[in-house]
């Protein structure tokens, strides 16, 4: 199964105690990623997923995205 399909299918069949949400800090090294409100099962695969050289390639195009509004 795809992690997307683990996540709809967590979020949909279980009740929410807090807000789910995937946070990934950029700003800081190392990068983090934080799945919260999943279960711990699905949070250490969420977070088995993301590498350092994920974070970069977001950075660049969070960096991309951010230089537009500023030229």
């Amino acid at each position: 199964m795809i992690i997307f399909e683990e996540i709809d299918q967590e979020e949909e069949s279980e009740p929410i105690k807090n807000s789910r949400m995937i946070m990934v800090y950029l700003l800081q090294k190392p990068y983090a990623m934080q799945p919260r409100g999943y279960s711990e099962k699905l949070h250490n695969r969420i977070v088995g997923c993301f590498n350092e050289n994920d974070a970069k390639l977001l950075w660049e195009s969070v960096g991309d995205a951010i230089s537009k509004f500023m030229n």
